[in-house]
């Protein structure tokens, strides 16, 4: 009967790492989003589909979001002279000092010459890309995980992303009502090794997920329906842009986005991912 988001947001302040904020039985109502841009390496965990429930107490854009992001995407890189191969996990560049370890980057390309913006024929949107994580780096070299998926052939570029990404978080084994007020379900922003596990989406006026720039995440065994309205902005689980290296598995979509999963939404860059 009265909001909760306040008090599941300081569970997860207080949750040490590696543990579990645990949200029993019941309905929950939200007349605020929870957000936690830096809560890494913690379980957010309901008692099961449909004995959780967090259900929209008003109109709110997301109902969880997890994770910030650079935004707009960033889009100034520097030069790849060596290991944009498929199978490398070490780019050569000539000066690595702007590359911070344990951060995302994106290795990206000019568009192949079979690539035609119909409007604007001559416009460059370096569609084909992939997001990678940073492990280490010497001045001139930089190691990223996981290894390329293919061969980057047209002055490839690194881009880095400034903002720490969120690591090893989780949302499982609940049902979030957006009850026909809240627009996304769950939000992850730049992010690696998170996962949506067990968690039926409903009623949402907007997207079901909304990922941006998650990589090498799971999305598992997780039911979507029922949303509200259709068209662009309706998608269901959204890999939206910069969502590489990702498996998505034993998911049931019905009624649940137009379409029920999406991968790049936006500006690409959704390589590697199952």
């Amino acid at each position: 009967t009265v909001d909760a988001s306040s008090a599941i947001e300081a569970a997860i302040d207080l949750c040490p790492e590696g543990q579990v904020v645990y949200i029993p039985s019941g309905t929950y109502r939200l007349d605020n989003r929870v957000y936690r841009a830096y809560a890494d390496n913690i379980t957010i965990r309901g008692a099961g589909i449909g004995n959780t429930i967090l259900k929209a107490g008003s109109n709110i854009s997301q109902m969880l979001l997890l994770g910030t992001a650079d935004w707009p995407r960033p889009t100034s890189g520097i030069a790849i002279t060596g290991g944009a191969n498929s199978g490398s996990t070490v780019l050569t560049v000539s000066n690595s000092s702007s590359i911070i370890v344990g951060n995302l980057v994106r290795v990206e390309q000019n568009d192949l010459p079979y690539v035609i913006h119909v409007s604007e024929p001559t416009t460059n949107n370096k569609l084909l890309s992939a997001t990678f994580r940073v492990t280490a780096k010497t001045s001139t070299t930089v190691t990223v995980t996981p290894a390329l998926p293919f061969t980057f052939t047209e002055s490839p570029t690194l881009v880095q992303y400034a903002i720490s990404p969120l690591v090893s978080t989780g949302v499982e084994d609940l049902t979030i009502d957006c009850n026909s007020q809240s627009g996304v379900g769950v939000e992850f922003d730049q992010t690696w090794g998170c996962w949506i596990k067990n968690v039926e989406i409903k009623n949402s006026t907007n997207r079901q997920m909304f990922l941006y720039c998650f990589v090498s995440g799971e999305i598992r065994h997780n039911y979507t329906h029922s949303v509200i309205g259709g068209g662009p902005n309706h998608e269901g689980i959204d890999l939206y842009e910069d969502c590489s290296f990702n498996l998505i598995e034993d998911n049931i979509t019905y009624n649940g986005g137009f379409p029920g999963i999406i991968l790049g939404d936006s500006r690409g860059g959704c390589a590697g991912n199952v």
